[in-house]
């Protein structure tokens, strides 16, 4: 177990001894000034009341504004110290893990799991945690830089692999353009659904997954049928990386928290071009469906033709 002193000299902590003894500060004289101040203008108040002084008024309020500045001084020293006291006890927990799942931290904890992403970023951007990183999907906390970049490491080896197999899955029965179209929709597919578990909002979140859904029921029309892949050349080569780079989109706003106008405007525009790329999906779908409805009709009235000239048809009418 690590020392007092070997954790506050550990590079992946800040030292936070004089960041506690800052938050009391400001609690403790934010309070006593804040109650001070506030009792001053109380009093000053009774005492204009009674004179029937006018000017003793505007005093009051001048007391009252230097009472609520104070109020918020001694607020933000209580929530340092309740922040700091949760980061010892992450720290605690933590030990001398490189790596750790947000779910154990949370069980530690005895916290939600959102709690603890919250407290992390927050703990991260206060460089309290100086070489802290969460994982994309906000299942991790990677405590050091040099896992940090083992991590990312092994991303770009498991987006690469993912690449090859996406590529070495294609059917060998699909060649030239339609094993081109094949291999771009499903690396496209697959980056879908990574992105996809990245959002928050739910409705969202459902409107992806159906846009994911149709696109891979476009990818088995395809499989079944190459012939379709001069229709798909759009939808491989347009559509779905449209869809992902709206999906970055989306993703950073709701990272970022913004909920100014111009946000929430953006993020209604995106969901609506989600459901419209969905319907669009629908109807290309229905379009290769249609396009094999006329090869199974060609083919039924040529099966008509054969059984008709062999004699196999049999009676159009049923005898009694």
């Amino acid at each position: 177990m690590n020392s007092f002193s070997d954790i506050f000299d550990d590079s992946k902590f800040a030292n936070t001894m004089t960041f506690g003894a800052g938050y009391l500060i400001m609690m403790i004289l934010g309070a006593l000034m804040g109650v001070s101040m506030g009792l001053v203008s109380l009093f000053i108040v009774i005492g204009a009341l009674a004179s029937e002084t006018a000017w003793l008024f505007f005093l009051a309020v001048i007391f009252a504004g230097i009472c609520i500045p104070c109020c918020i001084i001694g607020i933000i020293g209580a929530k340092g110290r309740k922040l700091l006291r949760r980061f010892n006890r992450y720290k605690s927990l933590l030990g001398t893990r490189s790596v750790v799942n947000i779910a154990d931290i949370a069980r530690g904890m005895r916290l939600s799991e959102q709690t603890v992403v919250a407290d992390m970023r927050l703990l991260i951007d206060k460089r309290w945690f100086k070489q802290g990183h969460l994982t994309d999907d906000n299942t991790a906390l990677i405590v050091t830089d040099a896992a940090w970049n083992e991590y990312l490491l092994l991303e770009q080896r498991r987006a690469a692999s993912q690449a090859k197999e996406s590529k070495d899955s294609a059917p060998d029965t699909l060649t030239g353009d339609a094993r081109t179209v094949y291999t771009e929709s499903a690396a496209f597919i697959e980056q879908l659904k990574s992105k996809r578990v990245l959002i928050r909002d739910g409705e969202t979140a459902d409107s992806v997954e159906r846009l994911i859904l149709r696109a891979e029921k476009i990818m088995a029309r395809l499989r079944e049928y190459p012939s379709s892949a001069a229709k798909l050349e759009k939808f491989s080569g347009y559509f779905l990386p449209t869809a992902c780079k709206l999906l970055d989109n989306y993703i950073q706003i709701e990272d970022d928290g913004t909920s100014g106008t111009t946000a929430v405007q953006t993020l209604s525009e995106i969901r609506q071009a989600l459901v419209t790329l969905s319907g669009a999906f629908d109807r290309l779908l229905d379009s290769l469906y249609q396009d094999t409805a006329w090869d199974i009709s060609s083919d039924i009235t040529v099966l008509n033709a054969v059984l008709a000239r062999e004699g196999l048809c049999g009676n159009s009418f049923t005898e009694v």
